[in-house]
């Protein structure tokens, strides 16, 4: 008797055709899974952005965008790679900078980093990677910290023109100079009118009493009263 031939489905494997749709699948799970995974870090950091104080939102981000370099920088299972991804919570540096950020050790967490409790205190580690999320996490850093810089020169004051308000306070003050009190504009030219007429009293007097003192000139002893003769002949 011969023996009956079993087909790929009897033998627990797909045909062919179904072995390519669930390949196609697959692409389309990771893909899924990376568009989600974009969107729970770009949430992330629109959080820390929109919650968070905003002098405390750049060295958040650039320090972020740090911590994710290092990591990037030295891969898993090089000789000291294991510090870059041991973030210890009660070290001061990043409690000021990142874990005292709304939002920060959420960020922390959605890119792969887990809580652990440590001999030296608490730790966020990061024990598994990907390293096509990691490079999408540095895309999104990016991105946030050129933004921020853009909105941080729009905010900055301008020296090339003045300001708005204070165009709008030296406005008033040029304008009122035409409607001005007639009385009071008549005293003042009054005053500086006098003013001009002592001055010029004044420099005929002092022409008048050094008449004949005029540069080059001399004059004797006896044109000075200075000959040593007593008066009264």
């Amino acid at each position: 008797m011969q023996g009956i031939e079993t087909s790929p489905r009897m033998q627990g494997m797909p045909p062919p055709p179904m072995q390519g749709m669930v390949a196609s699948l697959e692409d389309d799970l990771e893909l899924v899974r990376s568009d989600s995974f974009k969107d729970r870090v770009a949430a992330s950091l629109h959080r820390i952005e929109g919650t968070a104080s905003p002098p405390a939102v750049a060295p958040c981000v650039e320090t972020l965008h740090t911590l994710v370099q290092n990591i990037v920088s030295h891969p898993q299972g090089l000789p000291g790679s294991e510090k870059y991804r041991s973030l210890r919570k009660g070290n001061k540096g990043l409690q000021k900078k990142v874990f005292s950020v709304n939002g920060a050790e959420e960020f922390l967490l959605q890119i792969g980093f887990v809580q652990t409790e440590l001999e030296d205190g608490e730790h966020l580690i990061l024990l598994e990677e990907n390293p096509a999320q990691l490079a999408s996490t540095l895309e999104a850093l990016s991105a946030c910290t050129a933004r921020l810089g853009q909105a941080s020169i729009s905010r900055a004051p301008s020296c090339a023109a003045p300001s708005h308000t204070a165009a709008s306070h030296a406005a008033p003050i040029r304008a009122a100079k035409p409607g001005a009190d007639p009385a009071r504009e008549a005293i003042r030219r009054r005053i500086e009118a006098d003013k001009r007429e002592r001055q010029t009293r004044q420099m005929q007097d002092s022409r008048s009493q050094h008449k004949g003192f005029k540069a080059g000139e001399r004059k004797t002893a006896t044109e000075l009263g200075a000959d040593g003769r007593g008066g009264g002949g």
